[in-house]
C-alpha cells in the first residue's frame, strides 16, 4: 500500500528559499518506502531557475574601474563620453617616446641648444652688417623666440616622467630646472656686454689723428676727426607723410611723400622768424647739415653763396632721424620724437668734448659714426630745397655720399673704457652661461646611470624569475648577476 504522507503546508503565497529542497532520495531516507513528489511544475521551474541565473557575483581582488554614469534615455541623443573615461591607458608614440631614456636625453639636448643659439642671437641680431641690410629686426624676432622656447621645455615633464611631484626618486632633476634660472642673467649680461660692443662697430682710424677726406664709408664705423666742421646754421629739415601730396613754389611742383620740413633754424633775438607748424600725418623727420673739412666765416651764417661753397666743397653730410615703432609700421598713432644735430668736438678730451649747438667759435674735429643714406625720396627732397637757395649741383647730396651721424656717444671718446666695461659683462655672462649647460649635462649623465641601473636590475628580475622556471637556485642566479 501507499504509505500515508503528512498534509502539505498551507501556501502562504511564496515559498521558503531558506528551507533546502527535498529530493525524492531524503524523502526515502526518512522511513517511507514509496516517494511521491509533491512540488508543482511552477515550483520546479522556478528553482531551476534561480540554480541557472541567480548567482552571486564574483568579487575580484583589485577595485572595479570606472563607469560611465548613465545618459538617461538610450533612444535619444546623448553627447559622447570624454575620451579620458574609457581610453586613459592609450598613449601618443611622442608621449611613449618622451618617457624614455632617449626621449628625456633628447629633451635636454634641446634645452641646451635653445639657449646657447638664443644667447647668441640676442648678442649678434644688431650687427652693423645686420642694420644696413635691414635684416637686424627679424633676426632679434628670431633670436628671442629661441631664447624663450627653452623655457616651454619643461610643459612636457610630465609626459616624459620628470614632473617634480613625482620624480622623488631622480633628485638630480632640479640641477635640469635651474639651468633655465641660470640662463636669464647669462642672456642679459652678454647683451649688454657682447651685443653692446657687436652693435658699437669698428675704429675708422686713430682718435684726433684722421682726415675727413681720408675717411672712409663703412657703414657705422665710429670716429674722431682732426678737422670737420658741421653748418649746423645751414640745416635743411624733411619730413616724410604717410600719403603723397603736392608740394613747392609754382614753377616747380611736385608729388612725393617728402616735403620741407620748414625748420627754424635761426633763433636770435629780433630775426622775426616763426615757429613753423607741424606738418600733419608725418611719420619722420630727418635733420640734415652740410660737413666741410674746416671752419671758415661765410659757412658759419643761414646763407651761403656759391663762391664759398666752390672755395669749400662739402665732403659730408650730417642727418639726424626721428625714429618710432608706429612710423616704421607706417603709422602716425604715436608722436615720433623730433631729431636734433648735436656734434661733439673734441670728444676724447679730458672734459668730454664740446657741444657745437653750445658754441660760435672756430672749431673743428667732430665725433660720430657712419651711417647710411636716407631714403631717395628724402635727398631728392632735399636737392630741390638748395637749389632754391641757389646751390650748384654739384654740391647737391647723392645716395653714395658721405652720411655721418654725429649723435653724442660718450664710448667714441673712450673706446677702451667701454670695451673694458663691455668685457667684464661678457665674462659674468659666459661664467652664467657655462654653469647652465653644466646643470643641464649633470641631470642628462645621472638620468642616463639610473635608467641603465633600472633596466639592469629588471634584466636580473626576469632572469631570476626564468632560472626559478627551469629549476636553477637563487645563488646561482645572484653569482651570474654578479
Amino acid at each position: 500500500m501507499l504509505a500515508t504522507l503528512p498534509p502539505p503546508p498551507e501556501d502562504d503565497g511564496g515559498e521558503d528559499e531558506t528551507m533546502p529542497l527535498r529530493t525524492p532520495v531524503e524523502v526515502m531516507a526518512a522511513g517511507s518506502t514509496t516517494v511521491a513528489d509533491q512540488r508543482t511544475q511552477d515550483m520546479l521551474a522556478h528553482q531551476l531557475h534561480k540554480l541557472t541565473f541567480i548567482k552571486p557575483p564574483t568579487i575580484h581582488d583589485y577595485p572595479a574601474p570606472d563607469a560611465i554614469p548613465p545618459c538617461g534615455d538610450p533612444t535619444l541623443s546623448h553627447n559622447r563620453p570624454p575620451v579620458s573615461s574609457y581610453a586613459t591607458d592609450r598613449k601618443t608614440f611622442l608621449q611613449r617616446t618622451l618617457n624614455t631614456t632617449i626621449g628625456r636625453f633628447s629633451m635636454f639636448m634641446a634645452t641646451i641648444v635653445l639657449i646657447n643659439l638664443g644667447i647668441f642671437g640676442l648678442t649678434t641680431w644688431n650687427l652693423p652688417e645686420y642694420r644696413k641690410g635691414g635684416s637686424s629686426f627679424y633676426y632679434f624676432f628670431i633670436a628671442l623666440f629661441l631664447f624663450c622656447a627653452s623655457y616651454t621645455i619643461p610643459l612636457l615633464s610630465a609626459t616624459a616622467g620628470m614632473n617634480p611631484l613625482e620624480s622623488g626618486w631622480k633628485p638630480f632633476l632640479v640641477f635640469w630646472r635651474l639651468s633655465l634660472l641660470t640662463a636669464i642673467p647669462a642672456c642679459v649680461l652678454q647683451v649688454q656686454g657682447l651685443g653692446t660692443q657687436n652693435a658699437f662697430g669698428q675704429s675708422a682710424g686713430g682718435l684726433g689723428a684722421l682726415k675727413l677726406q681720408d675717411l672712409k664709408n663703412e657703414f657705422w664705423n665710429y670716429f674722431e676727426l682732426a678737422d670737420g666742421f658741421v653748418a649746423l646754421n645751414l640745416t635743411k629739415g624733411i619730413v616724410e607723410t604717410l600719403a603723397r601730396e603736392e608740394h613747392g613754389v609754382k614753377q616747380h611742383r611736385r608729388i612725393s611723400r617728402f616735403r620741407d620740413a620748414e625748420l627754424r633754424i635761426n633763433r636770435e633775438p629780433y630775426s622775426d622768424i616763426p615757429e613753423p607748424t607741424e606738418t600733419p600725418g608725418r611719420l619722420a623727420t630727418y635733420r640734415i647739415a652740410p660737413v666741410f673739412d674746416n671752419w671758415a666765416p661765410c659757412t658759419s651764417r643761414y646763407r651761403i653763396s656759391v663762391r664759398c661753397l666752390e672755395r669749400n666743397k662739402v665732403r659730408a653730410w650730417a642727418i639726424a632721424k626721428s625714429t618710432s615703432l608706429c612710423s616704421q609700421y607706417k603709422s602716425v598713432g604715436c608722436k615720433p620724437p623730433k631729431p636734433y644735430l648735436e656734434p661733439i668736438y673734441g670728444c676724447s678730451g679730458p672734459l668730454g668734448g664740446v657741444k657745437g649747438v653750445e658754441t660760435s667759435l672756430k672749431i673743428e674735429g667732430f665725433c660720430g659714426h657712419v651711417t647710411k643714406a636716407p631714403p631717395e625720396g628724402a635727398i631728392d627732397e632735399l636737392g630741390a630745397l638748395l637749389l632754391y637757395d641757389a646751390w650748384p649741383r654739384t654740391s647737391l647730396p647723392s645716395a653714395n655720399s658721405l652720411w655721418l651721424d654725429v649723435a653724442p656717444d660718450e664710448c667714441v671718446g673712450n673706446p677702451a673704457s667701454c670695451e673694458e666695461q663691455w668685457s667684464q659683462l661678457y665674462s659674468a655672462g659666459l661664467a652664467f652661461q657655462i654653469v647652465s649647460n653644466i646643470l643641464v649635462l649633470v641631470s642628462a649623465f645621472f638620468d642616463c646611470k639610473v635608467d641603465a641601473k633600472i633596466r639592469k636590475a629588471r634584466y636580473w628580475q626576469m632572469e631570476e624569475h626564468r632560472q626559478k622556471q627551469s629549476g636553477i637556485s637563487a645563488s646561482t642566479v645572484g653569482q651570474m648577476a654578479k
